[in-house]
């Protein structure tokens, strides 16, 4: 599940490899998983090069973090025994199989994909914790789910499994559910740390401007905010100078704000991976926090 140490196993495991005398890549898909991944790689004492754009080699270490868009371009080059992939339900790993290691070890919290099974590329499958072990152990807290809206959204065309984003946000906005969203907010939450996740670009500009005109200091994150200006946003968030923080799919994975109390579900979705990834931002432990809270707006807890 997400929040229960995933990065520390990734790097325990990496450690145990290394011990055997492997050389091991790590792999990863963000540069917010690449930082994390690097912090727990310095927290076990582990030394380490990158297989990333702009940042200088280091050939001679046995243990390799890579971006997959960068290893991408050079996996002809890359020789490890090892390779461990985080988040490998993701599609854009199948590059490890143009050179296959000789062992592949992939981890996540949602092990579905919609075009193939997971068997196509691994030969076990372990379950390492339930949710509901998870929370009766402490690991994580548990969720209390609001659904303030039900929107009907029979007439939204479906590509390839999943609502068409234009036709989904122009709906969502036209049936109210911006101004919605943030009255509910601030009837129920409104000094929580929060996190929402919007369709698109369009709609998270609108969440967070009707948010900013109510008086909230709120952000907004697309896969198009420049890299210093999402760092910016980010460590406003983690200190609390930002109350909001909206964003479009940035966030469903390998999101480590552990205070961040409340999570909008501004959207719905018909993918299960993808609405686990993002109900389950609020579930990491922090002193004080018993529960997080669910604004569920897209009608997703009763698909």
């Amino acid at each position: 599940p997400t929040g229960t140490g995933k990065s520390h196993i990734i790097a325990a495991t990496a450690a145990e490899c290394l011990r055997q005398g492997d050389r091991v890549t790590v792999c990863v898909h963000r540069h917010e998983l690449m930082e994390q991944t690097a912090n727990r790689f310095r927290e076990y004492g582990l030394h380490f090069g990158y297989i990333a754009a702009g940042v200088k080699p280091l050939d001679y270490e046995k243990l390799q973090l890579a971006m997959v868009q960068t290893l991408r371009r050079r996996v002809d080059t890359v020789e490890a025994d090892t390779i461990i992939i985080d988040e490998t339900h993701r599609a854009e790993f199948e590059v490890v199989h143009k050179k296959p290691p000789r062992r592949l070890l992939g981890f996540t919290a949602t092990p579905q994909r919609g075009d193939r099974p997971m068997s196509a590329w691994y030969d076990e499958m372990h379950i390492g914790i339930t949710y509901s072990e998870a929370i009766r152990q402490g690991y994580i807290v548990p969720a209390r789910i609001f659904a303030p809206d039900t929107p009907n959204l029979g007439d939204v065309k479906i590509r390839g499994g999943e609502y068409d984003e234009t036709a989904l946000a122009e709906k969502i906005m036209r049936m109210g559910l911006v101004g919605s969203v943030v009255d509910h907010w601030m009837r129920m939450t409104p000094n929580e740390k929060t996190i929402v996740f919007a369709v698109n670009v369009m709609h998270a500009e609108a969440l967070a401007k009707d948010f900013a005109g109510r008086g909230i200091q709120a952000g907004c994150i697309t896969g198009d905010t420049p890299s210093t200006e999402r760092s910016v946003l980010m460590a406003r968030f983690r200190a609390g100078t930002l109350r909001v923080l909206v964003n479009v799919a940035v966030f469903i994975e390998g999101l480590d704000v552990a205070d961040a109390s409340v999570i909008v579900l501004a959207r719905p979705t018909h993918s299960l991976p993808f609405y686990l990834q993002m109900a389950g931002r609020g579930c990491r432990r922090f002193e004080g926090k018993s529960h997080y809270r669910i604004h569920d707006h897209g009608c997703n807890v009763f698909e």
